[in-house]
């Protein structure tokens, strides 16, 4: 394959929700450019990697083909990569051959004509990069349906029920502090908007700790259902679908749940989304463009 061949490599990494979101962005700009799309599924996960994340997006109904060697700037991945983000630092964004992210929607590398091998790095966590083709991908995002008892059962009830998928992320251990109290208040506050807009709702919890999620939520057995039995990233593919298969949805300040309401969201839904503000970073999300207009924001008393 040349190298000189026009195409939208995008380097992957982070858990699945940002996957999706590097994929969803690339894709677009692939689509609209007539050029391949290729996927560095390696070098992200290389090295530092904090929560040991992998490649996941196998798991699901994508466009593009894993990126080679000479895509991937191996060998001295690291190094190279370096060198070309340096040298292009200073470059219009028309003649860089390697493009992060920064920071939100931007109208020149959104309406980038790519004419050679180009990298795209960073988060891309915003439905503006892509909303002009949101059904393609809702579509190639979605992965397909389980078939194991276990997911079948669960999705059944779902359907059955005014179904509300509630996510809790915890990023560690949570205790009486500041921090968890923050966390605490804003699912007390998107419980009762969500109790205020749907009728007998019945929440599915989500959590990488479901029974610390349950422990901290005011709800009677009655009305929450806790979904445990996808565990570990190689499952979280099926967390994502169960919660698309809800009406409505109260996300984590994560990507993962973000993934699974934007997926599943339907013109009735009630979508409820923190903006976090403090400065400890595990909690600070809400940044401009990443929560939908049409979602309801809960923002956080200082």
């Amino acid at each position: 394959m040349s190298t000189n061949k026009p195409a939208v490599i995008a380097r992957i990494r982070g858990g699945l929700g940002n996957q999706l979101f590097m994929y969803a962005m690339a894709r677009r700009l692939a689509q609209v450019n007539d050029v391949e799309l290729v996927l560095d599924g390696t070098t992200g996960f290389r090295g530092k990697n904090k929560y040991a994340r992998q490649y996941m997006l196998d798991r699901f109904p994508i466009s593009g083909r894993l990126a080679n060697e000479n895509e991937r700037r191996d060998p001295f991945h690291s190094i190279r990569r370096g060198v070309r983000k340096w040298w292009d630092k200073h470059k219009a964004i028309e003649h860089r051959q390697y493009i992060v992210d920064p920071g939100g929607l931007d109208d020149a590398i959104y309406s980038l004509s790519i004419n050679k091998p180009t990298t795209f790095e960073g988060y891309w966590q915003s439905e503006d990069w892509f909303s002009d083709i949101a059904e393609q991908i809702r579509a190639e995002c979605t992965p397909e349906a389980p078939s194991d008892d276990k997911n079948v059962e669960m999705a059944t009830l779902i359907e059955q029920s005014n179904a509300v998928a509630l996510h809790v992320r915890f990023f560690n251990d949570p205790t009486q502090t500041a921090q968890s109290q923050q966390v605490v208040d804003y699912y007390t506050k998107a419980i009762e908007t969500i109790r205020s807009k749907v009728d007998n709702p019945t929440f599915y919890i989500f959590s990488d700790q479901p029974e610390k999620a349950r422990e901290i939520l005011e709800l009677d057995a009655s009305e929450v259902r806790v979904v445990n039995h996808n565990t570990g990233d190689a499952n979280a593919h099926l967390d994502i679908w169960l919660m698309s298969r809800c009406q409505h949805f109260i996300t984590a300040n994560s990507t993962f749940s973000w993934w699974g309401a934007w997926l599943g969201e339907k013109p009735n839904s009630v979508v409820v989304s923190p903006v976090f503000t403090a400065a400890d970073a595990f909690l600070a999300w809400g940044l401009p463009g990443l929560i939908p207009e049409r979602w309801i924001s809960i923002g956080q008393e200082q």
